[in-house]
């Protein structure tokens, strides 16, 4: 949290209002940062989420092709970004 260490720094009475805009600016770059990771790491969970219950459905015998549907949909998805991404 390098920006949190700045503001420690920053007398706020006397910081002018550039300075103040400019970490306000890089926190909200971080934010924004953090929101795209996650959710990235949450698509990855739900496609991992949902091979492992199309593995399960092999596996063990139950075929529900809604869910196989909706399995491919979601992982060839998450992989189309996956590969720009990269």
């Amino acid at each position: 949290m390098k920006s949190l260490l700045e503001l420690e720094q920053f007398d706020l009475e006397s910081a002018s209002q550039q300075q103040v805009a400019a970490l306000v600016q890089a926190l909200l770059e971080q934010v924004k940062k953090a929101a795209s990771e996650l959710q990235s790491k949450d698509e990855k969970i739900q496609a991992l989420t949902y091979e492992l219950a199309y593995l399960r459905r092999i596996r063990y015998g139950v075929k529900k092709r809604n869910l196989l549907a909706n399995c491919k949909r979601i992982c060839c998805r998450y992989l189309e970004r996956g590969c720009r991404r990269c």
